[in-house]
């Protein structure tokens, strides 16, 4: 009987070794440039998942059934499901403060600026 419970534990230390494996491979990035707000996402077995959206109509979802997600025109790309409820939220008011920066361009016209008195040499 006892070396059925050794090949059981050994078996079971297999599997846990190989998820830390795969779950150490597992990247999320989401970056925004100019045109796009990309979502790039690799899983443990080296697979890659792609989705872009259009920043100026992307929305911050949280919700605690469904996690956190970008939302464009009904379709929803969930991101930070390896985070805690918390690093979620946190992750979620930084999207939006990004994408409202984005949203709200600064323009820099030199006839608006404050003009500085003229001093003749």
């Amino acid at each position: 009987m006892l070396p059925f419970l050794g090949l059981e534990v050994a078996g079971a230390l297999a599997l846990v070794a190989l998820h830390h494996r795969w779950s150490g491979r597992a990247r999320e990035v989401v970056s925004l440039t100019r045109q796009h707000l990309l979502v790039q996402r690799r899983d443990g077995t080296g697979r890659w998942e792609r989705a872009v959206l259009d920043p100026y109509w992307a929305r911050v979802e949280w919700s605690e059934r469904q996690g956190l997600a970008l939302v464009q025109r009904g379709r929803r790309v969930p991101i930070g499901r390896f985070l805690s409820e918390e690093e979620q939220q946190e992750l979620a008011a930084a999207l939006r403060r990004v994408l409202a920066e984005y949203r709200t361009p600064v323009f820099d016209n030199p006839q608006l600026r404050k003009a500085r008195p003229y001093k003749p040499e």
